[in-house]
């Protein structure tokens, strides 16, 4: 009995040690820097048919005071861009813009038909499940690195009750 034990720890830990039931890298739920709080971190599967694609979070400020994200690059595209989309006489444009603002104590939804960051002239191939590194760049927070999970579609707890919830890139 006492090495059917040592048999089934042995096979055990050497199923461990191999991966099997390991789940792939994922993206964490939240990412934290000072008193900001990063959470549903995500890039839309990209269109085959466009070098661009739009990176979507949620960005909390904690803090009693404001911060600015000012920037960002990633390993998976030449150039970030902040941009924010506006409907004007019944025209919807997407702009590209210097800053998003995070007031103290509040929170800023980078959501499609709202303020995103678009990921020019992508740098890899990228499909649902692959997660991208982004290094954004914050006025007061300074440099943070972020991971995005590439999904297909736009969760259903983070779409906008905006008229221009609809919006695709």
């Amino acid at each position: 009995m006492q090495s059917f034990r040592l048999l089934a720890l042995g096979v055990a830990l050497l199923l461990a040690g191999c991966g099997v039931g390991t789940a792939a890298p994922t993206a964490p739920d939240e990412v934290s820097a000072g008193p900001l709080r990063l959470s549903n971190i995500w890039l839309r599967t990209p269109n085959d048919t466009s070098s661009t694609d739009a990176l979507y979070m949620v960005i909390r400020n904690t803090g009693s005071r404001p911060d600015s994200l000012l920037g960002a690059t990633s390993d998976a595209a030449a150039t970030v861009e902040l941009h924010q989309t506006s409907s004007t006489g019944g025209v919807v444009a997407m702009r590209p813009i210097p800053e998003i603002s995070i007031p103290a104590g509040g929170a800023v939804a980078i959501e499609s038909g709202a303020y995103h960051l678009m990921l020019l002239d992508r740098t890899r191939v990228v499909k649902a499940g692959d997660l991208v590194t982004v290094t954004l760049l914050f006025q007061q927070a300074g440099t943070v690195v972020v991971q995005a999970e590439v999904r297909d579609a736009v969760p259903t707890t983070e779409r906008s009750d905006s008229k221009d919830s609809n919006h695709q890139h």
